[in-house]
């Protein structure tokens, strides 16, 4: 289709050919649309030229005619006060990729700017000034070829950037020509030093120039940014190797507006956390009145949880804000692995949540098998777990064995029974022990075992074992009284109103013939009735 248009273009006199070639190929690879002044001035400008000469200017019209019709102005935008350079239909740009391929048009494009900006008389008022500065490096980049040393070196002179440039795009060679030309690698540009700008964008190539040309590896900057080291840029990035490179040459791990470590947790980068650990980061660092620990347990991060507890981190450092605890962070938040992995390197047990639950009392409650299994396991609780006694009504005040119950857990209630844990507690509104939760269900599976725990069968809570047992109208059910009764529960336990309730039951259980006359273990129950308060010392 364009072939007769290319046809025509190349037939025209070398100078008008040369030049069609080029304001083609540079509105095809411009980073973005050209003005009319931008490509005219950028065009008009040859290299070598020492200073700009307005009367040489190429008219943008000459550039459309040469053109051949393959190029038009589209008018000014709001966005865009000035007329744009662009293809007459969009299928020009493959057509010119595929017939262009032997010229380097981004190379041509970088030197260009680079002389453009070396020029002794530009100021940045000049048209293609703005882009040539902006844009240079990264057309440097894409030619993937040597710029002009010339070039770069006149630019380099009049700025600090070339320097800046080629180390955030990792440009080897411009840094290579710029160093061995004795430009400092020290040299700032605004607020970062080159050595930041190639670690934040993980050019180890360039971070290793810059370190043999004596680059200060714990740079600070002064300037209020968040990452002013450049360490922490390489960090933020997630470039471990550029880490690596700078923990090598010297950095001050723990410098800087934030904790390198605190970093990497924020963002997730687990290998450069251990990294930064297995070279000597402190682990218990703060910042923000939190530890690294404590902000990996808030985003949920297992995996850099583990490796800061591998790293030294101290389990039971608080946070400063609400001095809470890391085990009691994560059991609040039920992020169950990481609370086990707490609780397997020694973190607090007896801490409790803001609602005044310890960590057993929480994985009673929440069902948790595992972690109830593993806190059971820890010696220095059990005492502990054994002396506490609780009377009151909340949550809080309830033993791990009454929480586990109500909420039907019954694979953690056994295991808290086998373990002794709370099996004579009373607590609940009403108060009520286990042995009554277990009555009242009627699980004599669960009786026979709070009794082997040796749950006391006669102790009170809302009333006595036996009137529990008594009460629950179970037809012809009396297993549960037969079993209190082996274990030595006595009707006298608590006052006489108990008694007079528990003769009532038999009573009424006997007449509506809930329970058989000549049950036997109705006949031992009246027998006890019968017998003095005294009878269990006798």
């Amino acid at each position: 289709m364009y072939g007769s248009f290319w046809k025509r273009l190349s037939n025209q006199h070398r100078n008008r050919r040369v030049l069609a070639k080029r304001a083609l190929s540079w509105v095809s690879k411009a980073i973005r649309p050209l003005t009319d002044v931008e490509l005219a001035h950028a065009l008009s400008f040859k290299s070598g030229d020492n200073d700009l000469q307005p009367s040489g200017l190429i008219n943008i019209s000459m550039i459309i005619e040469v053109c051949g019709g393959l190029l038009r102005l589209e008018p000014p935008t709001s966005s865009c006060k000035r007329p744009v350079v662009s293809f007459a239909h969009s299928t020009i740009a493959e057509f010119l990729h595929q017939i262009t391929r032997s010229y380097n048009v981004h190379l041509d494009i970088a030197n260009t700017s680079l002389s453009y900006l070396g020029l002794r008389n530009v100021t940045t008022k000049e048209p293609f000034f703005s882009y040539a500065e902006k844009y240079w490096a990264l057309h440097a980049k894409l030619s993937r070829a040597m710029v002009d040393p010339r070039a770069l070196l006149s630019f380099a002179h009049n700025s600090s950037e070339p320097l800046a440039k080629a180390a955030w795009y990792g440009l080897g060679q411009p840094l290579d020509i710029l160093l061995s030309n004795g430009f400092s690698a020290n040299e700032s540009y605004g607020p970062v030093t080159p050595l930041m700008l190639s670690a934040s964008h993980g050019h180890t190539h360039c971070l290793t120039r810059l370190l043999t040309a004596r680059a200060d590896v714990n740079y600070v900057s002064e300037t209020p940014i968040l990452y002013n080291t450049a360490l922490l840029c390489a960090t933020a990035g997630g470039h471990l190797s550029s880490v690596s490179l700078l923990i090598e040459a010297g950095a001050n791990l723990d410098v800087g507006h934030i904790p390198p470590i605190m970093v990497a947790v924020e963002a997730g980068h687990c290998h450069i956390a251990s990294e930064l650990l297995s070279a000597g980061s402190n682990a218990n660092i703060k910042y923000r009145r939190k530890t690294a620990l404590y902000r990996a347990l808030e985003l949920n991060n297992l995996t850099m949880t583990s490796i800061l507890i591998s790293g030294g981190a101290d389990v039971d450092v608080p946070s400063t804000t609400f001095q809470i605890t890391p085990l009691q962070l994560a059991t609040h938040q039920r992020h169950w692995s990481s609370a086990m992995a707490l609780i397997t390197h020694g973190a607090d047990l007896t801490c409790e949540t803001h609602v005044g639950l310890d960590p057993l009392q929480q994985a009673a409650y929440e069902g948790r098998f595992d972690l109830v299994e593993v806190i059971l396991r820890t010696s220095s609780i059990r005492n502990q777990l054994h002396k506490k006694t609780v009377n009151s009504t909340g949550h809080a005040s309830k033993s791990p064995l009454h929480l586990a119950l109500e909420a039907r857990h019954r694979d953690i209630a056994k295991l808290l029974i086998r373990n002794g844990i709370g099996v004579n507690n009373v607590c609940g509104t009403p108060p009520y022990s286990p042995l009554e939760w277990a009555i009242k269900e009627n699980d004599s599976e669960l009786v026979e075992e709070l009794l082997a725990a040796n749950a006391d069968p006669n102790l009170v809570g809302e009333s006595i074992p036996l009137l529990s047992a008594a009460s629950r109208f179970v037809k012809r059910d009396t297993a549960v009284i037969a079993l209190l009764l082996d274990a030595g529960a006595s009707p006298h336990a608590a006052n006489c109103t108990f008694v007079e309730s528990l003769e009532r039951c038999i009573e009424e259980n006997t007449r509506n013939k809930w329970w058989r006359k000549d049950d036997p273990t109705i006949s031992r129950l009246r027998v006890a009735l019968a017998l003095p308060e005294d009878w269990v010392a006798l």
